[in-house]
């Protein structure tokens, strides 16, 4: 989950589009994130089942 207070202080200091293009990068992290995740331990299950 993104900090508020990260989104907030951009937003305040560089205005409404920088919080967006924040958001944007810190969401689409997580979505990295969860899928080299999901794909890691499916590849772990897979060698320890074998």
């Amino acid at each position: 989950m993104t900090h508020p207070i990260y989104l907030v202080s951009r937003s305040i200091t560089q205005g409404r589009r920088a919080a967006l293009v924040s958001l944007t990068g810190v969401g689409t992290a997580l979505v990295v994130y969860v899928i080299a995740t999901a794909a890691g331990l499916t590849t772990v299950f897979a060698l320890v089942s074998a």
